[in-house]
This record gives C-alpha cells, sequence and structure tokens, in this order.
C-alpha cells in the first residue's frame, strides 16, 4: 500500500511492504510512481534514487555504495533498484521530468490538404417517391456506398431525425451520424512518439489550421530509455507489454485533454488521429509484440502503415474517429524517418543530401540521384543526457552550453536556473572545451592533473581535475552552496559519448562506401531530432561527429516526425507517398558490412587538432 502526496520539491511517498522485505521499486512500480531508471530496473544506471526519511531499510550492498557517494548516502540517498525495505517507509521522490524541454516545432513541405472527413447537415429529401432512410440520406450526400460497413451507424439510422442530425462522411463513406448542427466542428489530431518524448497538435480538417499543441514525458521510459531496454522488458512477463501499452494510450488521452482545453473543443469531434513514431513505439502503441525485433533477423511484426478505429485502443475521441500509423522501413528505421524523408522531400531532389535524426537512436538516411539509402545506429541515452553520472534531460537547470573564456570554462543552464546536471548538448559542449583546454587528449583520457599543472602552469583548471580509486574526472562546477552535489564528467561518461559519436560516423561512412560518395560531394545535411536542435555545429566538427567542410551545410530541421505525422493528416496523397516512399528505401544492416568492427573502434578517437 502507498500513499502519495505532490508539493513542488517532489513527490513524498508513504510505502508500506505489510512486514514482507520487498524490493522497493517493485512497490513503487505497482502504486504507478514512475522513476527514472537508464537500465530499466536492472541495477546499473544509479538514477533511481530516492531520499529515504523515515521507515526500516536494509543497508546498501557493494552494487549500491559503488553507485551512490558517501555523501549521498549520509543524506539518506538509496537507489530503488536495490534498496529493500520491510514495514512502513517515509521516503522522497524527485520530479525529474519537470519543466522538460520538448522540441514541439519544425520544417514543414508544401502540400496540399485534402478534406476527407466533412460533415453535412441532412434534411428530408421528397422526391414522389418513398425512398429507405439509409436511400435518402445517402442521396443528400451524393456518395455511392449503399450499406455503412458499422452496425452502429445502422442503428444511428435508424433513429434518424432530419431536423437536427449531421452526418460524417470519410473517403467518400458514411461513417457517422451526431445529434444537432454540428458542421462547424471537425478536427483531427498529429502525434510524433518518441522514444523519450510525446508530442501531439490539434487541427481544424478542413482548412489545416493549427489550433493547440501538447507533449509530455513518454512514461514508459521509466521501464528503459532506449528500445532494446522496452523491447526485453515486453518480453520479461506475461502483463509487461499490456502495461507499456497502458502507458502509451493513458499518456496519449492525457494529451488529448490538454489539447481540447487549450483550444475549448470537446475531445467527441475529433475524427482522425495520425500517428509518426519508430517501430518499437508503433508496435507498443498497437499492443503487437516488439520482443522479434530484439533478437536477429530483427524482423518486426509489420512495416506497412495501419488504419483502424480508435476505439480499439480506447482512445478518447468520437467513436467514428480512425487512427492512422504511418508505414515503417524496418525494425530500426521507423515511421518518424519515413515521416522526415517527406517533410524533407528528399528523393525528389537533384542534390546529394543526408538526412539524420540524432537522439536515442541515430537514424540516417542519404539520397543520392533520388534514390534513398538508410540506416540505424544505437547512439544510446548519452546524447540525450542519460547514462551520465551527473546526466539529465533538457530540463530547467540543466547545463545546455559550455565554452572557453580565457583561461575558465563558461557555462549556462536552461532558464539560467540553478545548476543540477548536463544534458547532451551541454555535455557535447564541455567535451569539445575540453579537447581545446588540453583536459582531454584525442583517445578520450582526462589529462593527469599533475601533467596539466607542468604544461599548462597557473591554469585554474588543474584544481577541477581528480581521482578516486583510479577513475578520474573533472569538475565542471565544483559542490557549492549553489549546486552542493556539485557537477563533473568521468572518463565513462566521456566514453559514452565516444561510443555515440563513433555509432553516427561509422553508419555515415558505411552509407557513403555503399553510394561510393566522398564526404565533400554532401550538398546539404538535415539534422532532425530535439538533440540536434540544440547543438553547436562547431561542437559536432570538434568531436569528430561531422567533417569541418559540412559546418555551411549543416540544417537543422526540428520535429519532422510530428510535421510529417501532420501532413499525413491532412493530406490522402501524402499518405500514399509515405507508403511509396517505404517501399523504396533500401536498408543497410551495420554489423553485416564488412569491416564495420574495425571501423567502429578506428571511430572511437576525436581529431586531434584543428
Amino acid at each position: 500500500m502507498t500513499e502519495q502526496l505532490n508539493d513542488r520539491n517532489g513527490v513524498h511517498v508513504v510505502c508500506n511492504s505489510n512486514g514482507e522485505l520487498q524490493l522497493l521499486m517493485d512497490i513503487l512500480d505497482s502504486a504507478g510512481i514512475e522513476l527514472e531508471s537508464s537500465c530499466a530496473g536492472n541495477g546499473t544506471c544509479g538514477k533511481c534514487r530516492v531520499r529515504i526519511i523515515g521507515g526500516k531499510c536494509l543497508p546498501p550492498g557493494p552494487e549500491e555504495v559503488e553507485l551512490l557517494s558517501s555523501r549521498d548516502l549520509n543524506k539518506g540517498i538509496r537507489l530503488a533498484c536495490h534498496c529493500l525495505v520491510q514495514g512502513e517507509v517515509i521516503l522522497s521522490v524527485e520530479n525529474a521530468a519537470k519543466d522538460l524541454r520538448i522540441l514541439e516545432k519544425g520544417m514543414l513541405a508544401d502540400f496540399k490538404i485534402e478534406v476527407e472527413v466533412s460533415k453535412h447537415l441532412l434534411t428530408m429529401v421528397q422526391n414522389g417517391q418513398k425512398p429507405s432512410l439509409l436511400e435518402n440520406i445517402l442521396q443528400q450526400l451524393n456518395i455511392k456506398q449503399s450499406v455503412p460497413d458499422s452496425l452502429d451507424v445502422l442503428r444511428l439510422i435508424a433513429r434518424f431525425k432530419p431536423d437536427d442530425t449531421t452526418a460524417i462522411v470519410a473517403d467518400n463513406k458514411l461513417i457517422g451520424l451526431e445529434h444537432g448542427d454540428t458542421t462547424a466542428n471537425c478536427f483531427g489530431i498529429a502525434v510524433d512518439i518518441g522514444t523519450t518524448t510525446v508530442v501531439a497538435s490539434l487541427h481544424n480538417l478542413a482548412d489545416g489550421k493549427e489550433l493547440a499543441i501538447a507533449s509530455a514525458l513518454n512514461p514508459q521510459t521509466q521501464y528503459g530509455l532506449d528500445v532494446l531496454s522496452r523491447i526485453q522488458y515486453a518480453g520479461k512477463g506475461l502483463n509487461n507489454l499490456d502495461k507499456l501499452n497502458s502507458l502509451i494510450i493513458d499518456c496519449l488521452n492525457g494529451l488529448i485533454s490538454d489539447l481540447c482545453c487549450q483550444s475549448g473543443i470537446d475531445s467527441q469531434y475529433i475524427y482522425k488521429i495520425a500517428v509518426a513514431a519508430n517501430t518499437v513505439m508503433m508496435h507498443l502503441l498497437l499492443g503487437v509484440s516488439p520482443v522479434p525485433m530484439g533478437r536477429a533477423p530483427y524482423h518486426p511484426v509489420f512495416r506497412q502503415g495501419q488504419v483502424l478505429a480508435a476505439d480499439n485502443l480506447e482512445l478518447k475521441v468520437s467513436p467514428f474517429a480512425s487512427l492512422c500509423c504511418l508505414p515503417s522501413v524496418s525494425g530500426f528505421v521507423g515511421a518518424d524517418i519515413v515521416a522526415g524523408i517527406v517533410v524533407s522531400n528528399l528523393g525528389r531532389e537533384e542534390e546529394t543530401v543526408l538526412f539524420l535524426d540524432l537522439g536515442t537512436n541515430g537514424e540516417m538516411v542519404l539520397c543520392r540521384d533520388g534514390k534513398l539509402m538508410a540506416c540505424s545506429t544505437a547512439a544510446g541515452p548519452a546524447l540525450e543526457g542519460m547514462n551520465i553520472a551527473c546526466g539529465m534531460r533538457a530540463a530547467n537547470g540543466a547545463v545546455e552550453e559550455v565554452w572557453i573564456q580565457g583561461k575558465s570554462i563558461e557555462w549556462r543552464t536552461i532558464d539560467n536556473a540553478p545548476p543540477l546536471g548536463l544534458c547532451g548538448s551541454g555535455l557535447l559542449d564541455l567535451v569539445a572545451v575540453m579537447l581545446d583546454c588540453g583536459l582531454l587528449n584525442s583517445n578520450g583520457r582526462i589529462t593527469d592533473k599533475n601533467r596539466f599543472a607542468s604544461i599548462y602552469p597557473q591554469n585554474p583548471l588543474a584544481g577541477q581535475i581528480d581521482e578516486i580509486a583510479g577513475k578520474r574526472r573533472y569538475w565542471l562546477i565544483p559542490p557549492s552552496g549553489n549546486c552542493p552535489n556539485g557537477i563533473f564528467i568521468s572518463q565513462a561518461d566521456i566514453r559514452q559519448v565516444q561510443l555515440a559519436k563513433s555509432a553516427i560516423v561509422t553508419g555515415i561512412k558505411i552509407l557513403m562506401e555503399q553510394t561510393e560518395l566522398d564526404e565533400s560531394m554532401v550538398s546539404k545535411v538535415y539534422v532532425a531530432g530535439a538533440f540536434g536542435a540544440y547543438l553547436k555545429p562547431a561542437s559536432l566538427i570538434r568531436l569528430g561527429f561531422f567533417p569541418d567542410n559540412w559546418r555551411d551545410r549543416i540544417i537543422f530541421v526540428g520535429n519532422t516526425s510530428r510535421m510529417g505525422a501532420v501532413m499525413a493528416l491532412l493530406s490522402s496523397s501524402t499518405r500514399s507517398r509515405m507508403e511509396e516512399t517505404a517501399q523504396r528505401v533500401r536498408y543497410i544492416e551495420l554489423e553485416s558490412c564488412p569491416g564495420f568492427e574495425k571501423m567502429f573502434v578506428e571511430n572511437m578517437n576525436f581529431p586531434v587538432s584543428f
């Protein structure tokens, strides 16, 4: 049994294990209380931190001591995935998702709005005969279908009252009837379901106008930050797939409610939802097991676009609404990338263009002479500030920018809030600055404190290097009143950046090899996704993600996944184009390419200098 009280400092929870020895994470999970857990509760990331206020807990074991500092332990900080409790325990859970910055906007290509859902006020037709009610309605609507698909529609026709009835037509088919004149209310929603965040926008289906936009943290993150963790979790227990499915459905219903509150409309007048997502998220949305994508040959259960009744998923919209899921290319190049290809007009340009979506996964598409080739890399959550000792998502207090000023390293947080940790852009900036300052060498090794002091005498940065148990780190912000725990970057953190960088660079180089291209032949580099939107091109180039001659070719295009969903929502021909595009893309499995492992190792190092 749990009881929780929310306040501005987080969530205070009273847990009762009924006297039995139980893992704290299991108790909180069963109560629906979300915790950060980069490793999906496997006990390795050190993120599921809680502060024990009172009650009986077993002492921390060696694994927990390894992940927490003595200062944390003295303050009552424990890891929920390791902490065993007995009886009643009072604890505090930090709300890590508070004020999360989510990328909502993006580039939008030109397209023609095609009204697929329309509404018509009905009256009784008198033509000298006595047509059936169904024939009467069909005559007024001038549509050909004689029998609607839905038995519910036939039942509604039987109760037809011509003085106050509105017909809903979709794809030249009668799909529903509503009481009263509701012809002015006809709406749809475009959704981007990302591994980390979910964004939805409400649109008038008649003219495409955006009426509201809302976003949220994907609640599935508590079961792993990347798709592989969620695949593993889905396959672990009988109810785990249902749990992941319920979380995303509840999230979407929450966003729908938010959109309706913002715009003042009733959700019963939402008739279409278009969804772009990576392949794993799409499977979880539809309640289809993603487990086949977790083992060779990594095939999804479905790749084609799916259209189904929205009420099949208990989405709180019109009972006549349809859900349209965009098509995918493969298990790891999903509908979000297909949306990005169409939004960016790849395949219709004569130029050679590279499209990258940088986030937890790194997907990329190379377009040459209208031909499309794609691959996916496991960039890992480091680029989003996770799996990093002092890492956090892009929320208030996250260090998002780092630069050199004289002999000091300066930094800035989101909204200039007191510093709490490093998000992805701040992490890459810091590593780039450390390379330029001599704090880091090209193989990713933090410089020894004494060596740095001998090379750069009287440089105060030497005092911010330390080493504990043979593990070196650099303190960007030493512990102080404004930042009690301080913010540092460890050798292990830098290795995470190197792994992400190598994954992306190796993917780019293999695509170049497959198409016999030289990097100089790429005229544009589109970078999509939340991570890319806040990066400095200079940091990407300094770390070796991109070559220097791409400096003026990088174009940040924002959330192309949602914008593709908008186009699909408002245009049937765009949806058809997406189906055709998904079939055209040639997918490359990187691990099967000759020399992949050697290339991956070679790309781990940073450029020596500029």
